[in-house]
């Protein structure tokens, strides 16, 4: 499965919108837009593979709203 199809997945099962998954994000020293999660879950841009299992991680570790 790529890292946009686990994205999108993920933000799903969290009940999460595109600008409600940057708003988890909006605390970090450098937040992901809502255009740049758009892009990562279109697949036309993949993150640095470090980033794509920090984010993955992190929201897993989170339960449905």
């Amino acid at each position: 499965m790529t890292f946009a199809n686990k994205l999108k997945k993920e933000r799903k099962r969290l009940g999460l919108t595109q600008a409600g998954l940057a708003a988890l994000f909006a605390k970090d020293p450098k937040p992901p837009s809502v255009r740049v999660l758009w892009d990562w879950e279109s697949g036309k841009v993949e993150p640095f593979t470090v980033t794509q299992e920090g984010i993955l991680a992190r929201l897993e570790k989170l339960k449905p709203q």
